[in-house]
């Protein structure tokens, strides 16, 4: 054990805890840390794998400097299975100033999606006792100053109320470690003041649609996905930008979108249709790809649209639809959706955990046979899709695209199984 208690210290001190802050990390008091550091105690075999996760040494190593038989068992006669606890706090205080401000900003968009969202200025401007400013759509903002000391007792809080010079309904204190008591005590005589501590900001990051937690955790915290939130790989739902961040630069990517005002306007109407599901039909070369992407620009911008793009030749796991936005306006597209063997097991699992999405599929007109046998799976009879030759045209009108027609083809009739009104567009 006084190998262990002797690691426990040295990287404790390598990562800049005292031993109050460690202890509440690992949910333990601090004569307990204070015990095992002496080599008078050891952490219970349970919390070997915090431990790990927190050091970021292997945790058979761990286990056997703690003196324990192996991971699962205390005596060769045990053989329970080792809890492994997430990470309750994010490293905030490894951040850079700037960083974390940053931090603190997007925190807040996320918070406050209606508000606009703005740092103050950098290091050397006046910010007039703020480093972030929420400005809500009608009154005062909110203010957020972000502060990194290793000691934030009852006088810097004092401090920071004396500092801010700007009116604002509320102000939030953030502070990148564990708040004293003393500096909560002192917050409460300040009405329009909050003090969220590493454990506050840690925790409403914890609450956040997945989504939104695994994208700022990316962004801030690379490495912590799994250890954080529980999440191992990478998120097959990808947004706009980074769906098409492998086309930047490309001139036929990039271009303005001419010439599908018509079949653009048909595409937008299914963010406010009754209907769930849209087709959109078109042979290579014509520009399928930029009008998705005016697409999804545009329901974003205009239509408070949430849209995700399926990455291509990842099959999604059944964890991963947990990913998907939970709100009201989600879409999600799935594009060359002919070259998805698993087109109808996505439809349904979307159906199951998201059936407030809207599903755009965009595909080769080969692969027409194909789409009729897995709506079929999900609910949908193809002879009651309209997919060909109507006369009935969305658009009222025909559309040439390089010299080629493309028309938009009737609302089909839906099974119950699917709300209805799906879209179908040709090119």
């Amino acid at each position: 054990m006084e190998l262990l208690g002797a690691r426990i210290r040295r990287e404790r001190v390598r990562l800049g805890w005292d031993q109050a802050e460690f202890a509440q990390r690992m949910g333990v008091g601090q004569q307990a840390v204070s015990g095992w550091e002496r080599g008078a105690s050891r952490p219970r075999r349970a919390m070997v794998g915090l431990l790990a996760d927190l050091f970021g040494i292997d945790v058979d190593v761990l286990i056997r400097e703690a003196g324990y038989v192996a991971a699962t068992a205390d005596t060769p006669t045990e053989g329970v299975r080792p809890v492994r606890p997430r990470l309750t706090l994010l490293p905030l205080q490894s951040l850079p100033p700037e960083q974390f401000e940053s931090f603190s900003a997007d925190l807040a968009r996320l918070l406050h999606p209606d508000a606009a969202v703005h740092r103050v200025g950098g290091q050397g401007h006046k910010q007039y006792g703020l480093d972030v400013v929420v400005n809500h759509p009608r009154g005062k903002p909110t203010g957020i100053q972000c502060k990194r000391e290793r000691q934030f007792g009852p006088q810097k809080v004092k401090d920071a109320v004396a500092a801010l010079t700007t009116p604002v309904r509320r102000c939030y204190i953030f502070l990148a470690r564990i708040a004293s008591p003393s500096a909560r005590a002192e917050i409460k005589k300040h009405p329009r003041w909050k003090l969220w501590d590493a454990d506050d900001i840690s925790r409403t990051v914890r609450r956040l649609p997945l989504d939104d937690a695994l994208q700022l955790v990316d962004t801030y915290f690379g490495g912590w996905r799994e250890a954080f939130l529980g999440v191992a790989q990478p998120s097959p739902w990808l947004t706009t930008r980074d769906f098409f961040l492998p086309y930047s630069g490309i001139v036929s990517y990039d271009g303005q979108l001419v010439g599908r005002d018509d079949e653009l306007a048909s595409l937008l109407s299914l963010t406010e249709s009754a209907g769930d599901l849209g087709v959109l039909f078109g042979r290579g070369g014509l520009g399928k790809t930029r009008l998705l992407r005016a697409f999804a620009e545009l329901a974003e911008q205009h239509r408070h649209a949430t849209v995700r793009f399926l990455a291509p030749q990842t099959p999604p796991g059944p964890a991963d639809f947990e990913l998907l936005p939970t709100g009201d306006h989600l879409v999600v597209i799935v594009d060359d959706a002919h070259d998805r063997p698993d087109l109808a097991a996505v439809l349904l699992a979307i159906r199951r955990t998201r059936p407030q999405a809207k599903v755009l599929l965009a595909m080769r007109p080969y692969g027409e046979a194909q789409l009729s046998a897995d709506l079929r799976q999900v609910g949908l009879h193809p002879s009651e899709i309209a997919i060909g030759g109507s006369t009935t045209w969305i658009g009222r009108r025909q559309r040439s695209l390089h010299g080629r027609h493309c028309r938009l083809g009737p609302p089909p009739r839906l099974s119950s199984d699917w709300p209805a009104s799906a879209l179908t567009a040709r090119c």
